[in-house]
């Protein structure tokens, strides 16, 4: 993110994604860290929101990615924000953020040996004072084994897939949130609670950049394979179709529809 979001929209994140496997370890694990800044107080979630945008930028340019300005140009950037003496809470989120982004990319060397050498370049970038290796220690002190465990499951099969943006995900959630209040709102009780706000945007994308209405049917028979819209008391069925068809994302006749996503 360019720009600090307010708190509402942070909010609105942590809750859209408090069962992401990436935000919990920050959540559990970056604590400590929110805690010293007496003055900024850089939350976890901003630092999951800084940490997943720095590493989808990686991904994106992967060698070409500027890694020698990397803590730098983070720090510019957040001590916008910093009233502390010199700096120190703007300081210290920078070096968690890079040290954090560097460990969630060093995880997955496993997959592909040059992540390795990205996890390497990003702590390079942080200055002696920071003490690195330290931060690293106090965030793998509190992650339990089962919980690295899940970090790095998941981690190896997101770092590959190129269609998929972790950060392009908290950006839909502020931004279809604010154009897609009464959409969300109707579509909100026909999803299961896991990531329910960030599901319905998703969803509500999908559909959105689908050709035509067997596309959007597709899409919601895998929804519900997925276990993501609920079926239970056909509700998948006329409420479900009538809410798309009111904002007229599903054109077809309720017959269709109903023989459509008849799983």
């Amino acid at each position: 993110m360019k720009q600090r979001l307010p708190q509402n929209s942070i909010s609105l994140i942590h809750d859209s994604l408090k069962d992401d496997v990436v935000l919990r370890a920050v959540d559990i694990s970056c604590k400590q860290f929110e805690s010293r800044m007496n003055v900024m107080r850089f939350s976890t979630t901003e630092i999951y929101i800084e940490s997943v945008s720095l590493l989808d930028e990686i991904r994106r340019q992967s060698y070409d990615f500027d890694f020698q300005n990397v803590y730098d140009n983070l720090l510019c950037r957040l001590r916008n924000y910093d009233k502390s003496n010199e700096n120190v809470d703007a300081k210290l989120a920078a070096s968690v953020i890079i040290v954090f982004t560097a460990y969630i990319i060093f995880i997955c060397n496993s997959v592909n040996d040059h992540y390795k050498y990205w996890a390497h370049n990003l702590l390079k970038t942080v200055p002696k004072e920071a003490d690195h290796k330290n931060v690293l220690k106090l965030i793998a002190s509190r992650l339990p084994d089962s919980q690295q465990d899940k970090l790095r499951e998941y981690m190896c099969s997101y770092i590959n897939q190129s269609g998929k943006w972790l950060s392009k995900q908290v950006e839909d959630i502020v931004r279809y949130n604010g154009m897609e209040a009464e959409l969300i709102n109707a579509l909100m009780p026909h999803f299961y609670n896991d990531n329910r706000l960030a599901n319905v945007i998703a969803y509500i994308k999908e559909i959105k950049e689908a050709n035509g209405n067997p596309a959007v049917t597709r899409i919601t028979v895998q929804y519900i394979k997925d276990q993501k819209i609920s079926n239970y008391n056909n509700s998948h069925k006329r409420p479900l179709w009538q809410i798309l068809h009111t904002h007229g994302l599903y054109k077809a006749r309720i017959d269709n529809w109903n023989k459509a996503v008849n799983v």
